[in-house]
């Protein structure tokens, strides 16, 4: 091997290695950034020479690509698990607030009152023409009715709420989608070598998946097909045709639930 098929060798070894460094760098750089991933170099050894009749001869080292740290598997197990206890979280939050309005069973929830009325009904029945258990029992029906109006006054303002956070988590997934539509362009430009454009797709699928069910399918050059419910939205550069729409409707029993469709530009 000649002098400066050596010096080829040890300068491809110095900048491979000065390659790993560099990633080294930028893995403790963003240790705490949000949604990174760490990345590691892969190294492989180079195409041999081939050299008749001593056969093939090494040619150093050669950087393959550089991989990120991050199991697809456990990131769907994620993002499901996620949109879980997401949904179960804001459920649990609602009914608190409306056992709260409710307040039963206690002195001061409709029961109490209920059967206070029942009770001064009793009694009128037992004295008809008593001035003061006619009073009683006017005076119950109006605590009762006053409540009943009081807590549904206090449940519509519960349902506001709920529209107003539905209207918002609408915004912020409109947004990712858009988001993610524009990494799946930047990433299959780049061959799919993007390993921080891929951390950012990643993060904001993750965000999708607390606000409505994902399912990820990964594409070619890396880019992915992002299903919504059983629709195409953030996919292979197509989803600069549609345009996500996000419905609120009222179901039988009055439950809120997001109904998903798309149109045209």
């Amino acid at each position: 091997m000649s002098l400066s098929s050596l010096l080829s060798i040890a300068r491809g070894a110095l900048l491979a290695q000065q390659r790993a460094v560099d990633v080294i760098g930028h893995n403790i750089a963003n240790a705490e950034t949000p949604g990174y991933t760490r990345q590691r170099v892969m190294l492989s050894a180079a195409a041999p020479q081939t050299i008749p009749p001593l056969g093939q001869i090494g040619r150093g080292v050669t950087i393959t690509g550089i991989q990120r740290a991050r199991s697809g598997f456990l990131d769907d197990s994620f993002r499901s698990e996620s949109g879980l206890e997401a949904r179960y979280t804001t459920l649990h939050q609602t009914l608190d607030q409306v056992s709260g309005i409710l307040a039963e069973p206690t002195d001061s929830g409709i029961s109490a009152s209920l059967d206070d009325l029942i009770g001064s009904f009793q009694s009128l029945a037992s004295n008809p023409t008593d001035g003061a258990s006619r009073a009683v029992v006017v005076a119950s029906a109006v605590s009762l009715a006053d409540k009943l109006h009081s807590i549904d006054t206090r449940l519509q303002d519960v349902a506001n709420n709920i529209d107003a956070q539905l209207q918002e988590s609408v915004r912020d997934a409109n947004s990712a989608i858009t988001e993610i539509s524009s990494l799946n362009s930047q990433i299959r430009a780049a061959g799919g070598a993007a390993p921080d454009l891929l951390d950012r797709r990643d993060q904001l699928i993750d965000k999708l998946s607390d606000i409505v069910s994902v399912r990820v399918i990964p594409q070619g050059q890396g880019t992915v097909n992002v299903l919504v419910g059983s629709m195409f939205f953030a996919s292979d550069m197509k989803v600069k045709n549609y345009k996500p729409i996000f419905g609120v409707l009222w179901d039988m029993i009055g439950d809120k639930d997001l109904r998903i469709a798309r149109e045209p530009n």
